[in-house]
């Protein structure tokens, strides 16, 4: 069994996420820096669903992305903006029953996503 954590130190972001083992040991980094699919530009939160797909608030990006177990790329959704959807520096994320609650922090809204079947 392994837990995830998002890694950042004091004032710079690691761009990445580390999946350590239950024993809290280094398994593996998900995502590298990049502003690509994939890529990370201060990653600040995440949660895991039901799944055990790793849904990640790429900050500095202004999106989210949702990885699966084997680090394969499965949804990046958002972007920069101020409509319904677009994301402006989205911070804290947490889901329950396939439902993505977003903290779109520039916006000054939490905004809420279907991600059932992600």
């Amino acid at each position: 069994r392994e837990a995830v954590v998002s890694t950042q130190s004091t004032g710079f972001c690691n761009h990445f996420v580390q999946v350590l083992t239950a024993e809290h040991r280094y398994s593996h980094s998900i995502g590298v820096v990049g502003n690509r699919p994939g890529e990370f530009l201060g990653p600040s939160d995440l949660t895991v669903d039901d799944l055990g797909n790793v849904i990640i608030s790429d900050t500095r990006n202004h999106r989210i992305q949702i990885v699966d177990k084997k680090n394969s790329l499965v949804a990046c959704f958002g972007g920069f903006g101020r409509k319904r959807g677009l994301l402006h520096f989205p911070y804290g994320v947490c889901q329950r029953d396939g439902v993505l609650y977003v903290s779109d922090t520039n916006n000054h809204r939490i905004q809420v996503f279907n991600v059932q079947n992600s």
